[in-house]
């Protein structure tokens, strides 16, 4: 008896040990990086607030710290530099009305977050010298006609209205750099209930293995994560993959397991930029 015991204890201990070693890698998850996207030009997003720093590290760690989807950083030297010339064409040409650049320029806040990156590419930003814009998502073109939609401070994400089973889903998602839409949070739920209103569809929450654990689809264990947003009854089975509903507008948004085989339409969300090797990876 006093050995089984011992070998419980041991099993329990080697078991906790794994799930810390893997829900530390959740943090890695949620932390942010920013990519310079374009130099002399600034987004005109909704903005969350603003600071004023002597580098772009200090407003990147400022932005990481409010979850901030973008920024648009404003180069303490530039702003300088364009100083010094917009008062010698004062001096030489008395056209600094033209440049329509003061001094305060050189106090005003220099690091914009924003709550969104822009959804529609680089030809909404306006060219401004002296101002830089940073983003968590790179430049690019997500594949075939979609319409991104940004939850602020949450993510980009993608609403497929046509039925598809669990697996076809995933493969839609994929081919749009994305994944089934994470639900860990609170925010995530019902941030993402807005963008479907009454419908049921799928999310990336399954459980499909043999290690009876639901997972995301970046491969965290829900265990985890505190948060949940089981429906009551659920999870009414052991396995199966889990769909997003509001059943009422006065009831919070509610997890349900739903067989894979099942059709509904999905939520696929776009990676930070510097999740997508990660997730790639993952995937095979």
């Amino acid at each position: 008896m006093k050995l089984r015991q011992e070998l419980l204890i041991i099993l329990t201990n080697i078991f906790t040990m794994n799930n810390c070693r893997c829900c530390r890698n959740v943090d890695l998850r949620y932390s942010m990086s920013y990519n310079l996207v374009k130099f002399d030009a600034k987004s005109t997003a909704s903005v969350m607030t603003r600071r004023r720093f002597v580098n772009v590290s200090k407003c990147k760690d400022y932005a990481e710290a409010k979850q901030a989807l973008a920024f648009n950083f404003g180069n303490f030297l530039q702003t300088f530099v364009l100083i010094l010339r917009a008062i010698a064409d004062y001096y030489v040409c008395n056209r600094i009305s033209k440049l329509r650049l003061t001094g305060n320029d050189f106090w005003e806040p220099n690091c914009i977050l924003l709550h969104c990156p822009e959804l529609n590419g680089l030809h909404q930003l306006v060219n401004i010298s002296g101002v830089d814009y940073y983003s968590t998502y790179s430049n690019e073109t997500y594949g075939g006609n979609v319409s991104l939609n940004c939850i602020a401070n949450i993510g980009l994400f993608i609403v497929f209205t046509e039925k598809q089973n669990f697996t076809n889903a995933q493969n839609s998602c994929h081919k749009v750099q994305g994944v089934l839409a994470d639900v860990t949070s609170d925010a995530r739920t019902r941030g993402l209930i807005s963008l479907i209103g009454d419908n049921l569809v799928f999310i990336g929450l399954s459980n499909k293995g043999n290690s009876r654990n639901w997972k995301n689809e970046f491969g965290n264990a829900l265990s985890c994560f505190d948060y949940r947003a089981w429906d009551s009854g659920e999870p009414s089975h052991s396995r199966g993959c889990v769909g997003l509903a509001q059943i009422t507008r006065k009831r919070n948004p509610v997890w349900k397991v739903i067989p894979c085989n099942a059709e509904l339409p999905f939520i696929c969300e776009i990676p930070h930029s510097q999740h997508k090797t990660k997730r790639l990876t993952h995937m095979k």
